[in-house]
């Protein structure tokens, strides 16, 4: 992905059909959210490839239909993507029914369940793009320390492995953790398109 994240305008040039490098930037910008998606919903690895090639010719062949005076992009993309993933989830409820009379999981409860999916992975999607762009603006142990904290290692542990004060590390930790604030809602604001 490129550094600055694209609005509206990647999705006007992705319409032309002669611009694959528009058509190359929007798949990289939402490849890797629909893999997670597909990969926490419980769909084969074998599998995943070809529901997510699904969901990006639906995604090209219907962009003109997408509006942007009636929702937000990430919206109707979560359309797309949940009725690929539905039409897998019924697929499979199908094949089992038929092979066990006694599945218990009805679609509509699958389909509950990914909408929740859906957003928890739009939202780690977000922040891991963020958080690409912030470590990029940041030198030292800065990045280091936030990540040792945010995994759980306690401040006397981050202290003992980098000879940092206390002060130090809070500040470091308090700098990246706002740059990280800014940057999530710039590339929300990038890729929501509202």
């Amino acid at each position: 992905m490129s550094k600055d994240v694209t609005r509206y305008s990647l999705i006007e040039r992705a319409l032309d059909l002669n611009d694959q490098e528009a058509w190359r930037e929007l798949e990289a910008q939402y490849k890797a959210f629909i893999f997670h998606v597909l990969k926490d919903a419980g769909v084969p690895q074998s599998e995943q490839e070809d529901i997510a090639q699904n969901v990006l010719v639906t995604l090209s062949q219907n962009l003109k239909s997408y509006d942007k005076e009636k929702g937000k992009f990430r919206s109707w993309f979560a359309t797309v993507l949940k009725r690929a993933s539905y039409a897998y989830l019924k697929s499979k409820k199908s094949r089992v029914l038929r092979e066990n009379k006694y599945f218990e999981n009805s679609v509509s409860e699958e389909a509950s369940d990914l909408d929740v999916l859906i957003e928890d992975q739009w939202k780690l999607h977000v922040t891991n793009l963020a958080f690409d762009r912030v470590r990029e603006s940041f030198r030292g142990q800065s990045v280091e320390v936030f990540q040792r904290l945010a995994s759980g290692e306690s401040v006397e542990s981050v202290m003992e492995a980098t000879g940092l004060a206390r002060q130090s590390i809070y500040t470091m930790k308090m700098r990246v953790q706002k740059s990280l604030a800014r940057e999530v809602r710039y590339v929300m604001d990038q890729l929501e398109y509202d």
